[in-house]
């Protein structure tokens, strides 16, 4: 027997090993997909349990009086969050309960103008043509210079109000002889006009952050072209490598003044320095409080446009299932999200809004400031890596991940 006979066509391998996991179609999919092994933990009490993904599946569509549910996807970069989330959304379309729920999926790659656009996708009749006309307005109404300039002005202000805060809080703890929190010790210490803010406004030190170098856009440029391109920024939050000058050291027109020199100086010690680390926490903070604006429509909230889109759903007797591959695409209207997803559907025992049903794969470090989603979510689920097993166990999963894809070839794209 020759088993050339029974190796794939070269068509169907284009058509069904594909570069990126995330693109074939839901046949194809389903096909190659290894089952993934989980670890459901309580924030609470960190108590763990080994879950299947029938069971996260279970556990997404439960009934919830509160009308949410939230399911928080954990784990490191690159282990296949973005692919498990795409598992649950194949899974509730082909239920045969599907047409009762309005399903979004939020690809890893959106855009923040994609992301607004998503929201409605596929919902028709007058309240959604107003709601979808808000949005688009708040789309449009900036060009990348202008976008680029705004967000350097939000990311001052709301630096000035961070550090304002700290300051009350400071004056507030000395009358009453209580702790500062860490978070307001570094805002006071940082946010002063001296520190972060002499970076910003430096006409030298500025360039970093908004033009950048020819091998790194600045970081505000690129959070710009999130707000106003319909294709992904590759960079939503700040770095360590934002605060190194590189080669705008070498053109001779760059030099800054005497406040951004100090800070360059204490930044230039040592590029892992703890002035650099406590930089870039404190910036990925305030990043969705200044894009958000941009995003926000001039007559209402967002907000309260994504709570009246689940207003509308229940009257229709629909649910809203929201699932987001990657949560930093939501950055600028990140905020105003979580308030229509963990806005309970019910009041007073009156029903106002439809159940929402909301799976967000979010990084281990991303999520530490997510505290209103802890809460309210119980749980995360963790994706185990499997880099403890043993190499016999590994080099079978292997063995099945590849046969996999060269099975789904040999029956081709059509057939599956």
């Amino acid at each position: 027997m020759n088993l050339l006979k029974f190796w794939p066509k070269e068509a169907d391998c284009l058509e069904c090993i594909k570069p990126e996991a995330e693109n074939p179609s839901d046949a194809v999919f389903l096909a190659v997909h290894q089952e993934m092994r989980l670890v459901r933990k309580s924030f609470q009490t960190d108590q763990a349990e080994q879950k299947t993904q029938k069971q996260i599946l279970n556990e997404f569509l439960r009934d919830e009086p509160s009308g949410r549910v939230i399911l928080p996807i954990l784990g490191e970069s690159g282990i296949g969050k973005s692919h498990l989330v795409r598992w649950l959304d194949v899974q509730l379309r082909q239920r045969d309960d599907r047409d009762s729920r309005h399903v979004i999926r939020i690809p890893k790659s959106s855009s923040l103008k994609s992301v607004l656009g998503r929201i409605l996708d596929g919902l028709e009749g007058p309240r959604y043509e107003e709601i979808r006309s808000q949005l688009k307005a708040a789309r449009e109404q900036m060009d990348e210079i202008g976008a680029k300039q705004r967000i350097r002005a939000e990311l001052l202000a709301a630096i000035e109000r961070r550090h304002a805060t700290a300051a009350e809080h400071k004056a507030t703890s000395k009358i009453e002889g209580s702790k500062l929190s860490h978070e307001d010790k570094m805002w006071d210490a940082y946010g002063c006009p001296n520190e972060l803010p002499a970076l910003l406004t430096d006409p030298s030190t500025q360039t970093m952050f908004m033009a950048g170098t020819s091998s790194r856009p600045g970081i505000i440029s690129e959070l710009a072209k999130h707000v106003t391109r319909d294709k992904e920024s590759p960079r939503l939050q700040f770095a360590k490598e934002d605060f190194i000058p590189g080669e705008l050291c070498r053109n001779s027109n760059w030099e800054p003044g005497p406040k951004a020199k100090r800070v360059l100086e204490k930044l230039s010690r040592e590029t892992s320095s703890k002035y650099v680390d406590d930089a870039v926490v404190l910036l990925n903070q305030i990043v969705d409080d200044a894009i958000a604006p941009l995003a926000t429509p001039p007559d209402t909230s967002l907000a309260e446009l994504f709570y009246e889109v689940r207003r509308q759903l229940l009257a229709e007797g629909r649910e809203l299932v929201l699932l987001v591959e990657d949560f930093a695409v939501l950055a600028g209207v990140q905020r105003a999200l979580l308030d229509a997803i963990i806005r309970e559907g019910e009041v007073g025992g009156k029903k106002e809004a439809c159940t929402i049903r909301t799976a967000l794969a979010v990084t281990d470090g991303y999520f530490g400031n997510l505290e209103t989603v802890k809460t309210r979510a119980v749980h995360g689920w963790w994706i185990v890596s499997g880099e403890d097993e043993a190499e016999e166990d590994v080099t079978n999963q292997i063995g099945n991940f590849v046969a996999a894809y060269v099975n789904a070839a040999r029956i081709g794209a059509k057939r599956l």
